[in-house]
């Protein structure tokens, strides 16, 4: 694929841009410019997706990449790490916090004394099916600066808690004279 921006074409666009409004062909310029953005955004997935690939192969826990005039960054989305509720009684307290409707909180305790709490305090906790499983309308949110500090005192992971290796993750390609 081979791409060419005429950067003077860009600028008759944006000064066309407020024609919709004023000519019968006034989108063909809006058209135009989507077009190219699509193309060029299509590109930049494309060339992330090949940075990831290549870096991961070198070290599948890159956080960033630095070259001469650019930098990559890698994040990743969503919780680290998460609570087995069937061994939440074993679960150091300090490790996690419970919230109910992101308001009502409670110390370690058994998934029914959390939802007939919650329902004693006037929330509704649903309860549904999600790929086979029960789930509820209760979060535990993990410290995972804790989870760390654990990690290096103890040697290891602690029991009940566990590490989500599939998280989602997103490259950012900035300019280095932009990075700020």
């Amino acid at each position: 694929m081979k791409i060419t921006i005429d950067t003077e074409l860009v600028t008759k666009l944006i000064a066309k841009g407020n024609d919709i409004f004023l000519e019968p062909d006034g989108d063909k310029s809006l058209q135009t410019f989507l077009e190219m953005k699509a193309l060029l955004d299509q590109a930049e997935q494309d060339i992330k997706d090949k940075l990831e690939a290549t870096a991961s192969r070198f070290n599948p826990n890159f956080k960033s990449i630095h070259g001469d005039h650019v930098v990559v960054y890698r994040r990743s989305y969503g919780s680290q790490y998460y609570v087995e509720e069937d061994k939440i009684d074993k679960v150091p307290q300090e490790l996690y916090e419970t919230h109910v409707d992101a308001t009502f909180q409670l110390a370690a305790r058994p998934i029914s004394e959390i939802v007939k709490a919650a329902g004693e305090a006037g929330f509704v906790v649903t309860k549904k099916k999600k790929a086979g499983k029960e789930v509820y309308s209760i979060d535990r949110k993990v410290d995972s600066k804790a989870i760390e500090k654990w990690v290096k005192e103890n040697g290891g992971m602690p029991y009940g808690i566990f590490e989500d290796t599939e998280r989602k993750s997103s490259l950012t390609i900035k300019l280095k004279d932009n990075e700020k």
